[in-house]
């Protein structure tokens, strides 16, 4: 059980680093048109 949660973890962490990255993104793009 917990095995499999840190190794559920690990795969999506980039993803969500990207995730982010690419929110983050969009909401300053959206920030800066206003």
């Amino acid at each position: 059980s917990f095995d499999g949660m840190q190794g559920q973890k690990e795969l999506p962490d980039s993803q969500m680093q990207m995730t982010l990255l690419l929110l983050n993104d969009h909401l300053g793009k959206g920030v800066n048109t206003y």
